[in-house]
């Protein structure tokens, strides 16, 4: 269903380098119940707020590069901005639109970047944990670790970094350091010089992970592992058959959502949290999912039974994974308590079109009954499936 709604462009403090001077009425044509994929150009937590759609016409129409967005109730209304309308799917809870009457978005600058070089004091084998400020595939690439001293420098907010050789060399980069672990291939370093000319901070990637689910109505996308990719990490562990579940533990009130590891979806794409080298084969044999982070320690490899609620269905995955807040605004958290539980099953892709038949997150995000069974050794099937 279509509709035309019209709108004043005000101030907008979100991006005050985007906002413009004069007052121009912006109209967008709408998409009831419809979500617009892909294009973002902004993720939770730095999209901006609406309590209506009708104000998300105005954020996109100040915009610079906005030419579309979906709005969804999420933390009080949350506008998802793209830079135009490529594809969409059914969604009860989302209404779309294409921006269609205001000026041409300003050009979105380069970064600027500094012609001085810095001083980073590096840890070798050393990954810092946490305080991450851009997501793949938005951090950028440096074939050295030193290459990345320089562009923490010109990054507004980054005091420090990490160095992987993932997608030929990747920095991570960080607001600081506050803990680390030993990382095989890991090279990390905290700025010490006087920080040269900054440039805009880098947008964080769409959960990639998870936070997935990429855009439900009450929850953000979620990132995923703290473990970056293309590092050597411990061996996975490996799954067993149904057959092997006892010992279930009382039934827990749930939300069901799913990510899919092998793609954007994953900020870290073919890692858990403790182990990479996920392949598709793998992914097509194990049943994965990932839980909360605050339910790690005591249900990690672990087979948990899950119940739809909508039709009664029973899947029987492993906790491969977790899913952390730190990584994506409060995310997990949110969607643990959305249907009134506490608990949280994120079903990777794969396993959810074998278990349940389903294959969008739109399908996924439901409420569910889970049970915590028996624990399984995750180790032999790592080296089935040749996972470091």
């Amino acid at each position: 269903m279509f509709a035309l709604f019209y709108c004043i462009l005000k101030h907008d403090s979100w991006l005050r380098s985007q906002k413009q001077n004069s007052r121009i009425l912006a109209t967008c044509s709408a998409e009831e119940q419809t979500d617009y994929t892909g294009n973002d150009i902004c993720y939770d937590p730095n999209c901006p707020r609406s309590s209506t759609s009708a104000g998300c016409c105005n954020l996109c129409a100040s915009t610079s590069g906005c030419g579309a967005f979906t709005w969804t109730n999420y933390a009080g209304g949350t506008c998802w901005l793209k830079s135009g309308k490529s594809g969409s799917t059914a969604c009860s809870v989302c209404r779309s639109a294409v921006l269609t009457g205001s000026p041409v978005p300003k050009p979105i600058k380069s970064p600027v970047k500094s012609p001085s070089l810095q001083t980073c004091s590096a840890e070798e084998q050393t990954d810092y944990t946490g305080n991450d400020i851009c997501y793949d595939p938005n951090c950028p690439r440096s074939s050295t670790s030193a290459g990345c001293c320089n562009l923490c420098a010109s990054t507004s907010g980054c005091r420090a970094f990490t160095w992987t050789n993932y997608a030929g060399g990747t920095c991570w980069l960080k607001s600081g350091k506050s803990g680390s672990t030993a990382c095989s291939g890991c090279r990390s370093a905290v700025l010490t010089g006087s920080p040269p000319v900054k440039k805009p901070a880098l947008p964080p990637a769409k959960p990639v992970v998870k936070p997935k689910p990429t855009k439900p109505v009450v929850k953000p996308k979620p990132a995923k592992p703290v473990v970056k990719p293309g590092i050597t990490k411990p061996a996975p562990k490996p799954a067993a058959s149904p057959s092997s579940i006892s010992n279930c533990g009382p039934v827990i009130i749930a939300t069901m959502t799913s990510y899919d590891n092998l793609s954007g979806d994953d900020s870290h794409p073919g890692c858990f949290n403790d182990y990479c080298g996920t392949t598709p084969a793998f992914l097509e044999a194990v049943p994965v999912v990932a839980i909360h982070q605050k339910n790690w320690a005591l249900d990690k490899y672990h087979y948990i039974e899950i119940t739809r609620s909508s039709n009664g269905a029973v899947g029987i995955a492993q906790s491969w994974d977790l899913c952390a807040d730190t990584d994506c605004g409060g995310c997990c958290t949110t969607n643990a308590q959305a249907f009134g539980g506490n608990y949280l099953v994120d079903v990777e892709r794969r396993t959810l079109q074998r278990l349940f038949g389903l294959s969008t997150w739109d399908q996924t995000w439901e409420k569910v009954a889970v049970r915590v069974c028996n624990s399984f050794d995750p180790a032999p099937i790592a080296s089935k499936y040749g996972l470091t």
